[in-house]
């Protein structure tokens, strides 16, 4: 898949906003597996935005890595 590029951000600010714009806000949040703390911004500062998992994504999903 390809984007086009920014003079403002990164590639891989570009690609955090996209996987957080499309599969957090859009799947995880909408289906309450997630939830998410809207302020970006406190004092005109960024700020790491708070990201709680609820039960039912336990519930539902078993991720597994293997190496």
């Amino acid at each position: 898949m390809a984007f086009p590029t920014d003079d403002y951000f990164s590639p891989e600010r570009n690609l955090c906003m996209l996987i957080e714009s499309r599969f957090i806000e859009r799947f995880l949040q909408f289906w309450v597996f997630v939830t998410i703390d809207p302020r970006r911004y406190i004092n005109a500062e960024p700020v790491a935005r708070m990201v709680k998992i609820q039960p039912l994504l336990k519930q539902s999903f078993q991720f597994t890595i293997n190496v």
